[in-house]
């Protein structure tokens, strides 16, 4: 077993907001660090998700600006603070603690978000800090408070929510005081290790009358949670708070949807949303962010930043128009976009922000040919706002009759550690640091190009993906293809491998194994959606009983595109999931083409590089294909920052004639390879090192005895190539 995991390793993802001691003047009550709900799905172009980056328009209703402005209210959850009948506004009863304070067993599992007693409230499950009755309303004393509501769903109308409430300070703010008010609002997935926040809201002109306030909220769920937190400079400074209202609202005008963008040129794209029935217009808000030109407030801290609006309120006249054309772009640039549907005299709420961060695809240059042995330089003009390339190669491959043609075939022999070198670990004897590529997909040193890994690690001709990662921390731990042609034969093809899962100890603090949990395998296939603009999953296939041996699964597919990817995922347990002997096997007719990836460079800083392709494909005397992805994504320039990857669309293919020539001078002296009689025979005067690859470039045959005349007898009907020295020969059995 590569690592402990404990009861409490598995719960404090669960708890992780319940560390918090509420007795504690200076608690920290507001969410943690927000993040969304994480999920080990494909790379798609954007390599992070499927949808465009969106920002929640969550934002407090300007003056003239009422809940009903966008529809009916339906209230679905109210507290007046009624039952809180000690004390007065202007005297708070500090003597009655209407929670559960640290010393008291807990009410809740999560005594931090629901410990106020039941008798203080309409409705259970409320939570609470350094709150007091006060006459009616509930005070929030000392440098930080907090009252929160309990978890309720509010996925319904598009998922946008009001909290109306009623606040006013105990007294005026002094010279250069601060204080505020921060209300936020979350998806708790029911109490999940991860949950999704929005942009907080943050009221810092508290009256000292009483004054209401009305906040929209988007992007809710079915057990959201809204926190309101008072933090002062000052234990005096406080603030009563009266009447909380949670409200949706049966919408005069349904709120747009947007779609993903397409057709990205650079100072262009095409801005797409689903028709909002009854809308007679559509206004489209456009703004990005520029540098204040004030210095960071601390080092390590991100520079000031102000918005700058590029579109205000642009009116798009028909409401059964579902797109538009945004030009006058900087190529590059980062931008961010809204729209609200308009309807008579009413509008919309505005769809929460999409943003727009992409790249031009690259432009390929003629290559000057031929390429020798698979060797030629590509070069393409810069890309604004790449940082790096993706460079590939392909070459054809040809059916040479109707049946069972080979897309895949790789025994994962030549995969490598960091280091270069063979890895010495295995099933049998495993890493015990548990050691792991992440991050970004790293490419596999595999025959057929584009294979990446994420979360993986290389073993002796196994890839080991780690389940630990997914089971615990939701990340993306798969072995993953880029694209392939899968589109022959109606889409339908064979997929088979051989898996082992480890079957993993779950302990107790005191080393007690408490449950074992079999990690499985997901196999998953994602085709590109044109509507979606990135790729979707659309099969879904568990292979059963994944045991701790090798087993085979020959696995069938029917759903597989021009532009399709393949996915192995380790799913269910905390253990390894080790992958073998992976084929993809597809009916094709005689003379359909496969067009195979041969060679790809990941990260290129330049915008030229030399390819070097491997065999078989470097042994082919016949045309080669280049082509380039650009793609953004720096790491994190500060600490508050994240790396944030995105991949332009492919360039078009660029073509060059391989040629094929021998390194060594033997004048007249040849070698040839011929079939005879059902049996492959090669004569090799030079003794040199003979090769035989299947048409999906895996190898057949190899020897490096140095013997002249060879014959190869077993191999099955079909098309190889043979590589004697530096001369490659095609033959058919």
């Amino acid at each position: 077993m590569k690592r402990l995991i404990t009861i409490a390793t598995l719960v404090a993802g669960v708890t992780l907001a319940t560390s918090v001691s509420l007795e504690k003047a200076n608690a920290q009550y507001a969410f943690p660090t927000p993040q969304d709900a994480v999920k080990g799905n494909v790379q798609g172009r954007g390599m992070q998700s499927f949808v465009p980056s969106t920002g929640r328009a969550n934002m407090l209703l300007p003056e003239g600006t009422t809940i009903a402005s966008y529809g009916t209210e339906v209230s679905i959850l109210k507290e007046d603070f009624s039952k809180l009948t000690t004390g007065t506004e202007a005297n708070p009863d500090t003597n009655t603690l209407i929670y559960v304070s640290g010393d008291e067993t807990p009410i809740s599992e999560y005594p931090v978000w629901f410990n106020v007693k039941e008798q203080y409230t309409h409705q259970k499950t409320w939570g609470a800090g350094n709150v007091y009755p006060a006459g009616g309303a509930l005070y929030m004393a000392d440098k930080q408070a907090k009252i929160n509501t309990p978890l309720i769903d509010v996925s319904k109308r598009q998922a946008n929510f009001f909290v109306r409430f009623r606040a006013k300070a105990s007294r005026a703010l002094g010279q250069g005081e601060m204080a505020e008010l921060l209300v936020e609002a979350a998806e708790t997935f029911n109490m999940s290790p991860t949950w999704r926040f929005g942009n907080s809201i943050h009221i810092t002109d508290i009256p000292t009358t009483w004054k209401t306030y009305e906040i929209l909220f988007q992007d809710a769920g079915k057990t959201t949670l809204v926190n309101i937190v008072k933090m002062a400079q000052n234990d005096d400074y406080g603030v009563l708070i009266d009447d909380i209202e949670v409200v949706q609202v049966d919408a005069h005008v349904t709120m747009p949807e947007l779609k993903n963008y397409n057709n990205y040129k650079g100072t262009s794209v095409n801005l797409r949303w689903k028709e909002v029935a009854g809308a007679d217009s559509y206004l489209l808000n456009v703004y990005h962010m520029v540098p204040t030109g004030e210095p960071a407030p601390a080092p390590g801290a991100p520079v000031p930043t102000k918005r700058e609006d590029v579109v205000v309120n642009q009116k798009i006249e028909g409401g059964n128009t579902t797109s538009y054309t945004l030009s006058g772009l900087t190529s590059g640039g980062v931008y961010f976009y809204n729209l609200t549907a308009v309807k008579g005299e009413h509008k919309s709420i505005t769809s929460p922000d999409a943003e727009i961060y992409d790249l031009e695809a690259p432009v390929l240059k003629s290559i000057q040919g031929p390429a020798v042995n698979g060797v030629f330089t590509a070069t393409w003009d810069k890309v604004p706002a790449a940082d790096v390339y993706n460079v590939w190669a392909y070459y054809d491959r040809t059916a040479e009759k109707d049946g069972e043609f080979v897309i895949t075939n790789e025994d994962f022999s030549n995969l490598r550690d960091i280091n270069g070198n063979i890895p010495q670990w295995t099933p049998e004897n495993p890493d015990p640091h548990a050691e792991t590529f992440q991050g970004l997909g790293r490419v596999l040193e595999t025959v057929q190009a584009g294979w990446l890994g994420f979360t993986y690690a290389p073993y002796q001709g196994v890839v080991c993906i780690d389940g630990w990662h997914y089971y615990n921390g939701g990340k993306n731990v798969s072995l993953q293809s880029e694209e392939l042609d899968l589109s022959k034969d109606e889409g339908k093809f064979k997929v088979k491998v051989d898996l082992w899962g480890v079957l993993e100890e779950i302990k107790d603090q005191n080393a007690n194994v408490i449950a074992t949990i079999q990690t499985e395998a997901a196999l998953a296939l994602f085709t590109y959606d044109e509507e979606l603009n990135d790729f979707k999953q659309v099969e879904l296939i568990y292979p059963e009983k994944v045991t701790p041996r090798w087993t085979t699964y020959e696995i069938e597919f029917t759903k597989g595109a021009k532009r399709s990817k393949l996915g192995i995922f380790a799913v269910k347990g905390p253990g390894n999931l080790y992958i073998d002997n992976l084929k993809i096997t597809q009916n094709y007719k005689k003379d359909e083409v496969f067009r195979d990836p041969c060679y790809l460079k990941q990260f290129v800083p330049e915008t030229s590089h030399e390819i070097r392709v491997n065999a078989p494909a470097n042994k082919v005397a016949a045309p080669l294909y280049a082509r380039v992805v650009a793609v953004r994504g720096k790491a994190p320039q500060d600490q508050y920052s994240s790396t944030k990857i995105k991949t332009s669309e492919y360039s078009a293919y660029e073509q060059v004639q391989n040629t094929v020539g021998a390194e060594a001078v033997h004048g007249l002296v040849e070698a040839t390879a011929y079939v005879s009689n059902g049996v492959l025979r090669i004569e090799n005067p030079l003794g040199a090192q003979v090769t035989v690859f299947g048409v999906a470039g895996e190898t057949v045959y190899n020897n490096v005895s140095g013997e002249q005349s060879i014959v190869v007898e077993g191999l099955a009907t079909g098309a190889y190539v043979v590589s004697v020295g530096n001369e490659a020969f095609k033959v058919v059995l």
